[in-house]
Protein backbone atom coordinates (compact mmCIF):
# COMPACT_ATOMS: atom_id res chain seq x y z
CA UNK A 1 0.00 0.00 0.00
CA UNK A 2 3.59 2.00 0.09
CA UNK A 3 1.70 3.59 -3.53
CA UNK A 4 -1.73 4.19 -2.52
CA UNK A 5 0.41 6.24 0.74
CA UNK A 6 2.31 8.19 -1.86
CA UNK A 7 -0.43 8.77 -4.45
CA UNK A 8 -2.63 10.40 -1.63
CA UNK A 9 0.21 12.54 -0.78
CA UNK A 10 0.68 13.53 -4.58
CA UNK A 11 -3.07 14.72 -4.79
CA UNK A 12 -3.25 16.28 -1.42
CA UNK A 13 -0.21 18.31 -2.33
CA UNK A 14 -2.10 18.98 -5.83
CA UNK A 15 -5.00 20.55 -4.28
CA UNK A 16 -2.74 22.28 -2.39
CA UNK A 17 -4.10 20.57 1.19
CA UNK A 18 -1.67 20.35 4.27
CA UNK A 19 -2.61 16.45 6.18
CA UNK A 20 -4.67 18.72 8.65
CA UNK A 21 -6.64 20.22 6.00
CA UNK A 22 -7.05 16.64 4.79
CA UNK A 23 -7.99 15.11 8.06
CA UNK A 24 -10.59 18.02 8.87
CA UNK A 25 -12.78 17.39 5.29
CA UNK A 26 -12.53 13.88 5.60
CA UNK A 27 -13.44 13.58 9.57
CA UNK A 28 -9.96 12.12 10.63
CA UNK A 29 -6.93 12.87 12.47
CA UNK A 30 -3.97 14.14 10.92
CA UNK A 31 -1.51 11.35 12.24
CA UNK A 32 -4.03 8.92 10.22
CA UNK A 33 -3.48 10.91 7.10
CA UNK A 34 0.55 10.85 7.95
CA UNK A 35 0.22 7.16 8.31
CA UNK A 36 -1.13 6.31 5.80
CA UNK A 37 0.92 8.64 3.66
CA UNK A 38 3.60 6.40 4.66
CA UNK A 39 2.21 3.30 4.25
CA UNK A 40 1.63 2.26 8.12
CA UNK A 41 -2.40 2.18 7.68
CA UNK A 42 -4.51 0.65 5.62
CA UNK A 43 -8.00 2.44 5.10
CA UNK A 44 -11.65 1.00 5.04
CA UNK A 45 -12.94 1.38 1.88
CA UNK A 46 -15.75 3.72 3.00
CA UNK A 47 -12.58 6.15 4.51
CA UNK A 48 -10.58 5.41 0.63
CA UNK A 49 -14.02 7.10 -0.84
CA UNK A 50 -13.58 10.02 1.16
CA UNK A 51 -10.40 11.12 0.56
CA UNK A 52 -10.84 10.50 -2.75
CA UNK A 53 -13.71 12.83 -2.91
CA UNK A 54 -11.91 15.41 -0.96
CA UNK A 55 -9.31 15.18 -3.28
CA UNK A 56 -11.20 15.14 -6.44
CA UNK A 57 -10.36 11.69 -8.14
CA UNK A 58 -11.19 8.09 -7.52
CA UNK A 59 -10.76 5.45 -4.94
CA UNK A 60 -9.04 3.44 -8.21
CA UNK A 61 -6.41 6.05 -8.70
CA UNK A 62 -5.34 6.56 -5.25
CA UNK A 63 -4.78 2.50 -5.18
CA UNK A 64 -3.07 2.76 -8.73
Amino acid sequence: MKYMGSNIQRRRKACGLTQQQLADKVGITQVYIAKLETGGYTPTLKTLGRIAKVLKTTASKLLE
